[in-house]
């Protein structure tokens, strides 16, 4: 994906979202261009531990590009909640 956003507000749109989602941030390295980001966000009612990877990579033309990835941990289905995290991860990377 790429985002017209600078890198600097995306990372802070992602920071909030990890923030308001109370993750547990496992692998946090970057520096002003690049960022990867693990972290493990559980679901709502059941709190099953999923894994969420973002990369996210300052482009020459001012924009962000962003790959994410999210998986769950625990069982052989995830009832649509990796996509819909996804979903809910872009529109916070977005705003």
């Amino acid at each position: 994906l790429i985002s017209e956003a600078p890198f600097a507000t995306v990372k802070a749109n992602l920071d909030g979202y990890i923030d308001d989602s109370n993750a547990d941030v496992l692998v946090d390295e970057g520096d002003d261009t690049s960022l990867y980001i693990h972290f493990v966000e559980r679901t709502s009612f059941w709190r099953f531990p999923d894994d969420v990877v973002v990369g996210l990579k300052a482009e020459e033309d001012g924009t962000t590009s962003i790959e994410m990835h999210s998986q769950s941990r625990l069982g052989k289905g995830d009832l649509g909640v990796n996509p819909d995290r996804l979903e809910g991860l872009h529109e916070a990377l977005l705003a």
